[in-house]
């Protein structure tokens, strides 16, 4: 909506409505949106939202028109969040949307050194059956967490 000399530097819905139009549902065409799943019966850590392409707002509603160029379906959905900033990239066969690698490349800690950083190695432990060694459970009941085993001697 631009402003014309005949309304005197005002937009049309301003000339009609005297105020200015609401913007905040306005979205930039193209970019990544992720429509929440409604599939029942998902697990804990299956991922909620897919990342689609935002082509629109639906006609006669306040939903959104999305597309999927993976499996190349059209949806409409209101459980909608954007990534504005990042457009969808058309020369991947599918688009790795995940913005922790950017994250985590730029994030400090102040007072930290984090050029001279040593990687920290976690070794895993096979035993799955038995966690505890036997020098564990030697330790663990001389331990002076654990209390010493009354016995009752009443002579």
């Amino acid at each position: 909506m631009v402003p014309t000399r005949a309304l005197e530097d005002k937009t049309p819905y301003e000339a009609l409505y005297n105020r200015k139009p609401n913007l905040e549902n306005l979205r930039i065409f193209g970019c990544i949106a992720y429509a929440k799943i409604t599939i029942p019966h998902l697990k804990k850590l299956d991922d909620r939202s897919i990342p689609l392409i935002y082509l629109g707002v639906e006609e006669g509603s306040k939903a959104c028109r999305l597309y999927d160029p993976v499996a190349k379906k059209k949806y409409v959905s209101r459980d909608v969040r954007f990534m504005e900033t990042k457009p969808w990239d058309w020369n991947k066969g599918e688009e790795d949307t995940s913005t922790q690698d950017t994250f985590w490349t730029s994030f400090v800690v102040e007072g930290v050194d984090n050029e001279n950083a040593t990687p920290v190695n976690i070794e895993i432990n096979d035993n799955i059956d038995n966690p505890y060694q036997e020098q564990d459970l030697i330790n663990y009941h001389n331990s002076p967490i654990t209390p010493s085993t009354y016995t009752y001697n009443p002579h």
